[in-house]
């Protein structure tokens, strides 16, 4: 077995924050991200038997053009990337073939750690926010970190981003909160938690506060970025860090909606300290109700992408996405 080394994975809601705070720890010249989200680790876990005895180079070949109609290696294409060639990825497993030795060849190849021994290679993956837990086994030196966002602004903003419905965010932003700070706390001094809020808000003490978690020293390029982080949402192509993308569901969001969004998030909510303000009690969303939005979202998400793909390549990436990461869309 490969010997221990240090990784982290970034884990949040979609739309909490993750790839501002990506940006900024991979400022630091001892982290190098993955290029692209991944996600498929649990799919390969699942289905690793599927695969063969990937030690044999010709069933690896096989195995990678397999792999390569994954979404990760799609974003790959789409920026011009050429392929990763199989040889290559076969030799820097280094004869670990298990899914988390392959994956972590694929890391280390992809961020150059294998020239940079004191790298710490990470992924940045949302979908991997209800896997902490088999992560964590999997790879015993790797630390986590979680960046929560307040439900109503990751609602709006998943609203505006997607067409996604409000109260179905609320609802899985309940659900996994409560989920990834429980398999968090078996992690122990391996996990910790940022508020988006208040890395907003005093960016330096965050990056400080992470710099020691990871051990290593800030390195203050951490607090600048030479290029947007995102291109969706109030801060499309919005460069450095927007102090000012935090509240804005009192002035955005419907009232209405608002107050059901707490009654639906109120636990968690509770949890993290964010203070319902129309809300007077809990109360969730039913799961028949919540089964009718994943429809919806799954158009509205399909929808989102045509623009840029087409309509039959936006329904095969998206069903790619759910089929690889076991992420409902």
């Amino acid at each position: 077995m490969a010997a221990v080394e240090r990784c982290l994975f970034l884990v949040g809601a979609p739309r909490s924050g993750t790839k501002l705070l990506r940006g900024l720890l991979g400022r630091h010249p001892s982290i190098g991200f993955l290029p692209f989200e991944t996600g498929f680790l649990p799919y390969w876990q699942e289905r690793w038997r599927d695969f063969g005895d990937l030690a044999d180079p010709i069933r690896f070949s096989m195995f990678v053009s397999r792999a390569e109609r994954l979404p990760y290696f799609d974003f790959r294409r789409r920026d011009g990337r050429p392929p990763i060639d199989a040889k290559i990825w076969h030799a820097a497993c280094r004869d670990d073939f298990s899914p988390e030795g392959v994956f972590r060849a694929l890391a280390r190849l992809e961020t150059n750690a294998n020239l940079k021994p004191d790298l710490i290679w990470a992924d940045k993956s949302p979908s991997h926010l209800g896997h902490v837990a088999m992560l964590g086994c999997l790879y015993p030196g790797a630390k986590f970190v979680h960046i929560r966002r307040d439900v109503r602004d990751l609602a709006l903003s998943m609203q505006r981003a997607w067409g996604k419905d409000p109260l179905r965010a609320a609802a899985r932003w309940r659900r996994d909160l409560l989920a990834v700070r429980q398999a968090g706390n078996a992690l122990g001094d391996r996990f910790t938690e940022v508020a988006y809020e208040g890395l907003l808000a005093d960016p330096e003490t965050e990056l400080r506060r992470l710099c020691a978690f990871l051990d290593l020293r800030f390195d203050r390029a951490m607090l600048t970025l030479d290029r947007p982080t995102e291109n969706l949402g109030f801060t499309k192509d919005r460069p450095g860090i927007v102090a000012d993308n935090a509240g804005r569901f009192r002035t955005h969001l419907d009232p209405l909606v608002w107050q059901r969004v707490e009654e639906i998030a109120w636990p968690a909510m509770l949890a993290c300290g964010y203070l319902p303000e129309r809300a007077l009690n809990a109360r969730p969303l039913p799961r028949l109700h919540e089964r009718l939005l994943r429809w919806k979202d799954a158009t509205a998400l399909v929808r989102a992408h045509v623009p840029g793909r087409g309509l039959a390549p936006s329904v095969r990436f998206v069903w790619s996405s759910v089929r690889s990461s076991g992420v409902a869309p």
